[in-house]
């Protein structure tokens, strides 16, 4: 999906938002897209999957995204 900068100061968290904002006004992550699993996304970064938790429920209160219990983002 994408790769975090390492050597960036900004925390890890963050730059998975600004990445996430960016698919998704760029039109490369289409409306009502399944994402990937928190697990899955984490591995496939090299992130805790608390740190895309904290980045998903970011971009949920922001609006954009939208969780469905037992389904996912």
């Amino acid at each position: 999906m994408f790769d975090l900068d390492v050597k960036s100061k900004r925390p890890k968290y963050e730059q998975i938002i600004e990445k996430i904002k960016n698919l998704i006004i760029c039109k490369e992550l289409k409306p009502d897209i399944k994402m990937l699993s928190i697990r899955a996304l984490s591995k496939e970064i090299g992130v805790s999957p608390n740190t895309v938790q904290k980045s998903y429920d970011s971009l949920e209160r922001q609006g954009y995204l939208y969780s469905i219990k037992s389904i996912g983002y």
